[in-house]
Formats: structure tokens, C-alpha cells, sequence
């Protein structure tokens, strides 16, 4: 039961993170990974899966109200890309809002995430950015796992982990920040400077391939080698949380 959360401003890469670490995790290590998306609107699904039918999109919406889910509640609502039987992603559908189902509570969604990653070795979770309107992403930040917080090249970016991370984490030194668009920016004064404090610290260069990907909903696509470098000592410290913890 490994769970890394994932959280950050918008715009940061966290969602297009989530999204290759799970992949590339599925694929090299062959583990069985899930990625959740913890936001609503608009749901990361349509553009990971663009050639579904945005009516053929399940959501984890309806479950989410249910007092006791089980494994085949979980099941129903899961996506499994056809290359990789390894990976599967759950989240709402493109249609839902707050008012499509019953009202859940935290309670509910941490047992969903506890479901989640009782079924998979890894369990990536895609907190929406307005988190405090987010009762599944609030979930997410309070259930026990590895944050990961994503930080833009931006001023704003910088800004915004300061302002926003210490109302949702309790000890924001003890976690993993990744540096997303670094090119001109000059990441060891910029995080210095606004007091950004992290345990460990990667880049993650949003290079324009992977923009490409992100815009043509082809985010599942083989990386190029500048990615795959830069994933694979992520992949090295998710293996690393992963032994310290089983």
C-alpha cells in the first residue's frame, strides 16, 4: 500500500506527474499502479482517455456516497489503457459537478483511497489545486502517504506553495518537491528566497514533447530520453518510500 500524494498551483504539471510516473512505473517495473484524479472539473480523464466517449467515462462519484464500498464498487468504476494491463486510472466523469451525486464526507473518501491502494502496488493521487473545495482531495492530504508537492518556474508558483502548503500539511520540510518548467529559472535562489522548505527535490523539465503529449491527449505516449532521465530518479525514490514502508 504505497500512496503518493501529489499537489501543487495550478498549471504545475501535477496531473501530466502523476500521470508518467504511473506509467513508466507500470511499464519498466511491471507494478500495478493507480493514478486518481481528486479534482472534478475539468476531469483529467477526457484528455487522458480522448478517444472514449466522454458518456463511456465512469465516475467514482456515486460510490464516493456510499457508506461501504467494495472491491467490485472500486472495479466498475476503474480505466485501464489497452497497452499497459498494469495501470488503471479512476476520477469523475466529464459531465459531473457538485451537485450530480449524494454528498460524501472525508470519511468516505479515505476509505475509497484505502480501497484503491489495497489493490495495486502503487497509488498516485492528483490532488485538484483548490484543494479546500475538494473533499476527496482534503482526503488525500489527511490519509498517510508521500507528498509530493510541484512547484512552477513562476514567482506565482513559489508563491503559491508558500501561501497554500502550510494550511494543508503539517510538516512541509518532510516532503518531496519537484521543480516543473525549470529553464531559466534559477531554482536553488528562487526556492531559498521564498523559503520553500523540502526534504528531497527533483526537476521535472516540462519539455516541449511533453507538452505536445499533454495538448494532443497522448500523455500515455513513450517518452523521449531528456523524460526518461529526469523519471527515473523519481522512480528511484517511489521504489525507496515503497521498501521503507512495506
Amino acid at each position: 500500500m504505497n500512496i503518493f500524494t501529489i499537489y501543487g498551483s495550478p498549471g504545475s504539471g501535477k496531473t501530466t506527474l502523476a500521470v508518467k510516473l504511473a506509467s513508466r512505473l507500470s511499464q519498466s517495473k511491471k507494478k500495478n499502479c493507480g493514478v486518481l484524479f481528486a479534482g472534478m472539473t475539468p476531469s483529467p480523464l477526457s484528455y487522458v482517455f480522448p478517444s472514449l466517449s466522454e458518456r463511456d467515462i465512469p465516475s467514482i462519484g456515486f460510490n464516493l456516497s456510499k457508506e461501504n464500498m467494495s472491491e467490485d464498487d472500486l472495479f466498475s468504476t476503474l480505466i485501464s489503457p489497452s497497452q499497459n494491463s498494469y495501470l488503471c486510472f479512476a476520477g469523475y466523469s466529464c459531465f459531473d459537478t457538485p451537485g450530480s451525486y449524494p454528498e460524501t464526507d472525508i470519511k468516505r473518501c479515505k476509505q475509497f483511497i484505502k480501497l484503491f491502494s489495497e489493490n495495486v502496488d502503487y497509488l498516485f493521487i492528483d490532488a485538484s489545486s483548490d484543494i479546500h473545495s475538494s473533499i476527496l482531495s482534503q482526503a488525500a492530504m489527511l490519509t498517510p502517504s508521500e507528498k509530493i508537492c510541484v512547484v512552477s518556474r513562476n514567482i506565482k508558483g513559489c508563491a503559491w506553495v508558500n501561501s497554500c502548503r502550510t494550511n494543508v500539511s503539517s510538516a512541509p520540510s518532510d516532503e518531496t518537491v519537484v521543480l516543473s518548467d525549470t529553464s531559466g529559472f534559477d531554482t536553488e535562489l528562487s526556492l531559498e528566497y521564498r523559503n520553500v522548505e523540502y526534504k528531497h527535490k527533483y526537476v521535472f523539465p516540462y519539455s516541449t514533447d511533453i507538452y505536445t503529449q499533454y495538448q494532443s491527449g497522448k500523455l500515455l505516449d513513450r517518452n523521449s530520453a531528456k523524460t526518461e532521465s529526469s523519471l527515473e530518479s523519481m522512480i528511484q525514490m517511489v521504489e525507496q518510500y515503497g521498501q521503507q514502508i512495506s
